[in-house]
């Protein structure tokens, strides 16, 4: 099965609204819809672009935000995330190694040189992350979040509740950048129903 046919699987009833099949162009793309952010540059494709839902239901400045994302590699050649940047947050990082899914041939995340995982704002990364340089195989699919690995931004420069969102600017190493936006998730747990007494 091909990786973009795995992301529409489990990313199901997401409307890829941002990857249409055939629109590969040299400008990225980007799309929103209730499942998150979505955008595409060149061989690469990004789906439900989210912010995890904040604990108490608001972000405040300076917190960290965990992203969640799947990233679609349908060229033939391996690409990298190398940098997550945008205006309201001074810095990103990766939390571990993330996994392949479905690919054709046996492929692992190198880990970057422990002497160059510094942060993108400058200021060394926290504990148990390292740089953004996450490995994108092709043709094959990663998920960052959930049960992967995250990416996790710094800094933020303002105070986000659970109805915003911001956007991410995503550069590849080969691909180049996508602008998608990224919108808050929803909490965790489901609120209980109210029992209806019968009166």
């Amino acid at each position: 099965m091909r990786p973009a046919a795995v992301v529409l699987l489990l990313l199901s009833p997401m409307a890829l609204s941002g990857c249409s099949a055939g629109q590969v162009t040299q400008t990225a793309t980007q799309a929103r819809d209730k499942t998150g952010g979505a955008g595409q540059v060149e061989d690469i494709s990004v789906h439900a672009v989210q912010l995890v839902h904040p604990p108490g239901g608001v972000y405040e400045v300076g917190d960290q935000v965990e992203v969640t994302m799947a990233i679609v590699n349908s060229g033939r050649v391996d690409d990298r995330l190398i940098d997550v940047t945008g205006p309201e947050f001074s810095g990103a990082s990766v939390s571990e190694s993330p996994t392949a899914a479905d690919t054709p041939h046996e492929t692992s995340y190198s880990e970057p040189d422990p002497a160059a995982t510094v942060a993108l704002s400058g200021q060394p990364p926290a504990v148990g992350t390292t740089a953004v340089d996450v490995l994108v195989p092709a043709p094959g699919a990663v998920f960052v979040g959930s049960s992967a690995p995250t990416v996790v931004l710094t800094g933020l420069t303002r105070r986000i509740d659970a109805a915003q969102s911001m956007e991410l600017t995503l550069t590849f190493a080969r691909a180049g950048q996508t602008t998608v936006p990224a919108i808050t998730g929803s909490p965790p747990d489901v609120l209980p129903r109210t029992s209806v007494v019968d009166l």
